[in-house]
């Protein structure tokens, strides 16, 4: 099994044994995630007729690459805004530094169902700051939590204009109406000490009960009235981001065209469904009703256009971003060998939380 080499003698900041990540575990499920992905794009390119899908690409103008690659960083900076402010509520003692290495590298794990690895980020902060993952773990799932909040609401732009299929306004309807109901359970404490004491109950859950009073009492700060409004506002800018940037790569191919509103709806949509159906990335879901939604409700799309936009928008925000990811558990892999001097401060023996 391979993992991260030992630190060196002379790194004074770290005084913990060094992160034993299981990097060849971590890589295996990203080729997973990755041998699905080039799956799905096979499986468009055929829908769209290759040689039409290859025609459009070539007409597209790759400058614009550039824009919607900064819009996608712009929804990082946004969302690790959200991450740091949600890390301070819990206690946490981390400078920005290394909190925006630990967010980034949690980018790699965006082939995950659900983004359940980026869980990755409390182990990493386990490991470097002897943090422990029940009062970290919390931030994640909120960030999610926020999250489709956001793209809920972003949803609304057109949910009620641009579509006409009946049953896919009723899958938005329960998508939404879950994220509803799962936000108002977790920001419950009472609600949640309900859950809790059903477990103390139950014999083969009895066990589970003292950590789910744990994670409510974390999860309840984090998603109370005043937090979960920034943070959502937090979210909203930030997928907004990527909305944008969709309809720039819309507006890249010749003879195409789609209002702002529906760019945003799409985006917003698709995104939503692909993180509630816990497939790794969304991938095959989120592709698959981006590519239908375009060709059924934007002016001048064709299959082959529309395979085009989705693989271009896909690569320039889920594949970036694991790549962004990969960059930054690299780097973080040098500062916790001792490669780079950093100066981060560890908490204290004394007030080391568990």
């Amino acid at each position: 099994m391979i993992i991260f080499p030992p630190a060196s003698a002379g790194l004074r900041w770290y005084n913990q044994p060094t992160p034993r990540i299981h990097v060849k575990r971590l890589f295996s499920r990203l080729l997973m995630g990755t041998l699905l992905g080039v799956a799905v794009y096979v499986a468009i390119s055929l829908y769209a007729d290759v040689n039409a899908l290859g025609g459009r690409l070539q007409r597209f103008s790759w400058i614009l690459l550039l824009p919607v690659l900064g819009l996608t960083l712009t929804n990082y900076l946004l969302r690790f805004a959200k991450w740091h402010y949600l890390l301070g509520r819990t206690g946490a003692q981390v400078t920005p530094g290394h909190s925006l290495l630990v967010f980034l590298s949690g980018l790699s794990m965006g082939v995950t169902p659900g983004k359940i690895g980026e869980l990755l980020k409390s182990y990493l902060l386990k490991q470097t700051h002897d943090i422990s993952m029940a009062q970290t773990a919390p931030v994640v799932i909120a960030e999610r939590i926020t999250d489709l909040i956001a793209l809920m609401l972003l949803c609304l732009v057109g949910v009620f204009t641009y579509t006409t299929e009946p049953g896919f306004r009723v899958l938005l309807a329960l998508a939404g109406v879950a994220v509803l109901a799962l936000t108002v359970v977790l920001a419950s404490r009472r609600l949640m000490g309900g859950v809790s004491g059903l477990c103390a109950r139950l014999p083969l859950l009895r066990r589970l009960s003292p950590k789910i009073d744990q994670f409510a009492d974390a999860i309840s700060t984090l998603l109370s009235a005043g937090s979960l409004a920034l943070t959502t506002t937090l979210s909203v800018a930030a997928w907004l981001c990527e909305c944008l940037g969709f309809w720039l790569i819309i507006g890249g191919l010749p003879g195409v065209w789609a209002p702002v509103q529906l760019a945003i709806f799409i985006y917003a949509a698709t995104t939503v469904l692909g993180a509630l159906s816990f497939v790794p990335g969304g991938l095959g879901v989120t592709e698959g009703g981006m590519t239908l939604l375009l060709v059924r409700t934007a002016e001048g799309i064709t299959r082959s256009s529309a395979a085009a936009i989705t693989i271009l928008i896909r690569l320039c925000t889920l594949w970036f971003g694991v790549m962004v990811g990969l960059v930054a558990l690299a780097l973080f892999r040098r500062r916790v060998s001792g490669e780079l001097e950093v100066g981060d401060p560890i908490i204290p023996p004394d007030t080391k939380r568990h």
